[in-house]
C-alpha cells in the first residue's frame, strides 16, 4: 500500500510542552505555568503535580531533535512558537525570542523541513489570562472571555508572521480551539485552566476564538500568499443519527462552518459515542475517549494508558466527511497514543495509516500525517505521566532513545508505503479503495 511522493510524513510538538528543561529558558509569564504551579491545584488532584522546567528542553536542544527526526525519515513538523515568550509584559515584543525562533525554524529548513508554523497552542500570557483569579471568580484577567483580548491576538500574529515568514511553508492559527472552551469551562475536571464551570462563558469564549482567527487570516493574509489552516479535535461521532448529527454540529461544524481557513489540520485520537439526555447529548463511558478504568472497552478492544480506545477506522470517517463538507486540502496534523511499553503504538501507527490512505483512495486530498509525537513531553494536566512519543525519554537522567515503534514508521517514512508483512499481521487488504 503505497502514498504519493509527495505525501509528507513528520510530527507535531507544541512549545510549552516541549520547550522548558535541561537547561533552556523558562517561561514564567505564562497562563499554563502558573496554573500548573499552583499548590490548591497540586493538592486537589486538577494537576500531576510534575513541572514543565523538568521537560524535555527543546528550546536548548532543537537541533539534537531534528537531527533524530531527520534519522527517522521524517519531512514534514508542526512546531509551534509561545505568546507568552514573544509577549512577556503588554505591547512588549521580545526579539531575542523571535531570533531565537528563527534559529530554530531555520535549522528545520537547512535539514530539508516542511515547516508548518502553529501561532497559538492553548497557553497565553498572563498579563491577559491569569487562571487562578478566574477560578476563584475575578474576572479582571480573564483571557478569551475578553473581546480586548481580539487585538492583542492580532498584535502577536502578525508581528510573528513579519519576522518568520521567509522561514515557513504553511501556517496554522490555532490548535484544537474546542478544546480551549469545552475543557476550560465545561469539562473541568480535566484540569485545564480556569476549570470554571460555566456553559455561557463557554460560549463567549467559543465566539471570541472565531472573531480571532478569521481576523487573524485576514492579518496573516495581508503579509503572505502561504496557506493557512486551522487544527480542530476531531472525533469519530457515533450514535443515533439525530443525536449524533446535533453533536456533530455543537462539538465541531459550528465553529469550522464559521471561520476562514485555506486547509484542516484533523487531530484524531478515537471516537465518541454519544446518547440522548432530554434535548441534549451525553457520552457514553467505557467507549472511545471515556474507557478510562477499562482494561479493554466495552466492545472488547484496545485501550491505552490515558483511556482511550484504540479505534483506527474512525479517521477514515472524520477524513471522508470532512472532506465532503468542505471540500479543501487535509493533513492529518496529530494522531498517536498514549503507551509506555509501546506494545500498542506499533499496530496502532500501521493500523491509522491504512485507514488514511484509504480515505485518500477515495478521493480525500490529505497531505500529510504528523504523528503525536516525536518525544515524550508535558501532556498538560496529566504530567509526564502518558508518554505519547516516538522516542522516550527519562526526564531526570536526560537520556531519549528510540523505541520500536520509532523504528516501524521510519520504515514506512523512507519506503513511504505500508508492506505486505505489516498489512498481514493486522490482517488488513493492500488495496486502497
Amino acid at each position: 500500500m503505497e502514498f504519493p511522493e509527495n505525501f509528507k510524513f513528520g510530527w507535531s510538538q507544541s512549545g510549552f510542552q516541549f520547550e522548558m528543561g535541561g537547561g533552556s529558558p523558562l517561561d514564567q509569564n505564562s497562563d499554563w505555568f502558573k496554573w500548573v504551579h499552583d499548590k490548591e491545584n497540586i493538592i486537589s488532584g486538577l494537576v500531576s503535580g510534575d513541572l514543565p522546567e523538568n521537560g524535555v528542553g527543546y528550546l536548548k536542544n532543537y537541533a539534537f531533535f531534528h537531527q533524530e527526526a531527520k534519522r527517522m525519515g521524517l519531512n514534514a513538523v508542526r512546531v509551534g512558537v509561545e505568546w507568552s515568550r514573544l509577549f512577556p509584559e503588554k505591547g512588549s515584543f521580545n526579539e531575542d525570542v523571535i531570533n531565537t525562533y528563527g534559529q530554530i525554524l531555520k535549522d528545520l529548513k537547512d535539514k530539508g523541513f516542511h515547516v508548518i508554523l502553529n501561532l497559538y497552542h492553548w497557553s497565553m500570557p498572563l498579563w491577559l489570562h491569569d487562571p487562578i483569579m478566574v477560578r476563584k471568580g475575578k474576572f479582571e484577567r480573564s483571557g478569551w472571555l475578553m473581546e480586548s483580548t481580539l487585538d492583542h491576538f492580532q498584535e502577536f500574529v502578525e508581528s510573528s508572521v513579519k519576522s518568520l515568514d521567509d522561514l515557513v511553508d504553511e501556517y496554522v492559527i490555532v490548535n484544537e480551539p474546542n478544546v480551549i472552551w469545552k475543557a476550560g469551562f465545561v469539562l473541568t475536571r480535566m484540569g485545564f485552566p480556569p476549570s470554571y464551570l460555566d456553559f455561557e462563558k463557554a460560549e463567549i469564549v467559543k465566539e471570541n476564538l472565531m472573531k480571532a482567527c478569521n481576523l487573524a487570516y485576514k492579518s496573516i493574509k495581508g503579509i503572505t500568499k502561504k496557506k493557512v489552516g486551522i487544527v480542530y479535535a476531531m472525533a469519530d461521532i457515533q450514535g443515533d443519527e439525530e443525536v449524533k448529527e446535533k453533536a456533530k454540529m455543537e462539538e465541531e461544524f459550528s465553529f469550522l462552518d464559521g471561520v476562514n481557513w485555506d486547509w484542516l489540520g484533523v487531530n484524531y485520537y478515537t471516537r465518541i459515542v454519544v446518547e440522548p439526555i432530554g434535548e441534549n447529548f451525553t457520552v457514553k463511558r467505557g467507549l472511545g475517549m471515556y474507557a478510562q478504568g477499562y482494561s479493554t472497552s466495552l466492545e472488547g478492544r484496545v485501550v491505552s494508558d490515558n483511556g482511550w480506545e484504540v479505534y483506527p477506522e474512525g479517521i477514515r470517517n472524520v477524513l471522508l466527511e470532512s472532506w465532503r463538507r468542505y471540500g479543501k486540502e487535509i493533513y492529518v496534523t496529530e494522531n498517536g497514543v498514549s503507551d509506555s511499553k509501546d506494545m500498542i503504538r506499533p499496530w496502532y501507527i500501521v493500523s491509522h495509516l491504512y485507514y488514511v490512505r484509504k480515505a485518500m483512495g477515495e478521493g480525500v486530498p490529505v497531505k500529510g500525517y504528523l504523528h503525536w509525537s516525536l518525544v515524550d513531553n508535558y501532556e498538560w494536566s496529566s504530567g509526564f505521566s502518558q508518554r505519547f512519543g516516538l522516542m522516550g525519554m527519562d526526564f531526570k537522567s536526560r537520556k531519549a532513545w528510540w523505541r520500536p515503534s520509532a523504528y516501524l514508521y521510519k520504515e514506512i517514512a523512507t519506503s513511504r508505503e505500508i508492506d505486505k508483512r505489516m498489512l498481514n499481521y493486522l490482517n488488513l487488504s493492500d488495496s486502497v479503495e
